[in-house]
Order: structure tokens, then C-alpha cells, then sequence
């Protein structure tokens, strides 16, 4: 019987043994290389940024997407340049050119992108899209590098609170009534708008639809026509005027916006 309840409890403990194994999950590979974990890379990023921007706090690190692989060609590119200069001494030009050569990434590449949002010292924050690369050595993915793309600046309790998609579609309208006298505002319409602030500035950057008619102050392409304007996000700009406490629109970019580009006939 000794004998018998001893081997039952070596079977369990075998059993057991062979669960637990089974329940780890092997590491992914690509390239025939193990991936390196999420942990593992939110890690490096952490530790990349402390020591890129060590005056910034992170809030948060966050996975965007799943690995991607991709072989890069190490492709180069030249560009030349040339310019011409005139000798009083002789009367004569004398051209100069030279050319730069810039060699792309070469090798396997591993990419996992990720938004690390932080805070500034000055109680700012932003998030910022970065992607995580790693290359291919022997049979290892080692850490490259931290590229970073986009950055959107998030309003904190200190910021001014933002209009909605109407209220400054009416800024936006009364900005044109005043720059832009060679149109009269039908309808103005904001899909959206983005965010930024820099040392105590506040502003916005929105996408705007203006339905517009040429007024007698236009030219004769546009005297009494309809037109449909989408100017650049970065054209359509409202600003925060603290003496005022008011969003108020930049007069000044509606003034140079070019309706040959930004303006379609209806």
C-alpha cells in the first residue's frame, strides 16, 4: 500500500509538472530569432526616453498594433546642388556644385509602434507616437532605435477649455467676414481640430469647409459665384487671447490663404 500511495503521488506530481509546462506559452519567433516580450520592449522604451528626455515624466506607455517585420535595402540617395557666383575682379561667374549621399537602414528590422504619453516640467503633457526598432544580429533582435513621429499635446487643468466643432466654425466665420472682404460667408463648418501649446501659448489647428460667394470686392473669376474653400489645417488657425479669454481666429493666415488652391466652384 506504501508503495502503491507513493507512486500516485509521483504520477501527481509528474502531472502537474507536465500542466504547468504546457500551460507556458513558447516565446514568438520571427526570422527564426525569439521576439523580444511587450514587457520587454515598454521596458526599453522607457529606459531609451529617461534617457533622451530626462527632464520629462512618463505617464504611460502604450501598445499600438502587433510587430512588424520588414527587410530593409539599405537604398542611397543623392542629391545635388549647385550655385553660381559672380568675380567683379574678372567679370566672370564661376559655378560651384557638390552632392550628398544619404544611405537608408539596411538589414531585418523588427517595428512595434507605440504612443508614450508624458509630462513636461512644465505640467504639460503630450503623447507621442514612436516605434520601437530592433535589427537582426546573428541570431538575436537587439534594440536600434526610438524614432518619434507624431506628438499630440493633451489639455490639462491649466489649459483653456477648447470650443466645440460649431462654436468655432462661428469664430471661424467672423475671422473671414473681417480678413477676407472679397468673400461673403454662406456657411463655415470645423470637422475637427488638434491641439498645441508652447510656453504659456495656446492654440488650435482645425480642418474647415467655407461655402463662400465672390463679393464685389472679388475679382471677376469670382464676383457673385459660389465656391466651396478647404484651406490647410495649418491656414486655419484659432488662437488663445488670454487678456480676452477668447479662442479668436489668425486674421492674418485667412488673409494669405490662396483661393486659387483652396477654393472650388460650386
Amino acid at each position: 500500500m506504501k508503495i502503491r500511495a507513493a507512486s500516485l503521488i509521483i504520477a501527481m506530481c509528474v502531472s502537474a509538472a507536465a500542466s504547468q509546462g504546457q500551460g507556458k506559452a513558447a516565446p514568438k519567433t520571427m526570422a527564426g530569432a525569439a521576439m523580444p516580450t511587450w514587457a520587454q520592449i515598454e521596458a526599453r522604451i522607457r529606459k531609451q526616453w529617461a534617457e533622451t528626455y530626462p527632464k520629462e515624466t512618463i505617464k504611460s506607455v502604450t501598445k499600438v498594433g502587433e510587430p512588424a517585420y520588414n527587410d530593409e535595402p539599405g537604398k542611397t540617395e543623392t542629391f545635388t546642388t549647385s550655385s553660381s557666383e559672380f568675380d567683379w575682379s574678372d567679370w566672370s561667374f564661376h559655378d560651384t556644385s557638390w552632392s550628398t549621399t544619404i544611405k537608408g537602414r539596411e538589414g531585418s528590422y523588427l517595428r512595434q509602434t507605440a504612443d508614450v504619453t508624458v509630462e513636461r516640467a512644465d505640467k504639460t503633457q503630450a503623447t507621442f507616437r514612436v516605434a520601437a526598432l530592433y535589427k537582426l544580429a546573428g541570431h538575436a533582435w537587439t534594440f536600434a532605435e526610438l524614432p518619434v513621429a507624431k506628438v499630440e499635446e493633451k489639455a490639462t487643468a491649466g489649459s483653456p477649455k477648447q470650443p466645440t466643432n460649431g462654436e468655432a466654425a462661428q469664430i471661424f466665420a467672423t475671422g473671414w467676414k473681417n480678413a477676407r472682404p472679397d468673400f461673403n460667408v454662406v456657411t463655415a463648418k470645423v470637422t475637427g481640430s488638434e491641439f498645441h501649446q508652447s510656453k504659456g501659448n495656446y492654440w488650435l489647428t482645425s480642418k474647415l469647409e467655407m461655402s463662400v460667394t465672390g463679393s464685389d470686392k472679388s475679382s471677376a473669376k469670382y464676383k457673385g459665384k459660389k465656391f466651396v474653400c478647404k484651406p490647410a489645417d495649418y491656414d486655419s488657425v484659432l488662437k488663445w487671447d488670454a487678456g480676452k479669454s477668447a479662442w479668436l481666429a489668425d486674421e492674418h493666415m485667412i488673409q494669405n490663404i490662396n483661393e486659387d488652391s483652396a477654393c472650388e466652384a460650386q
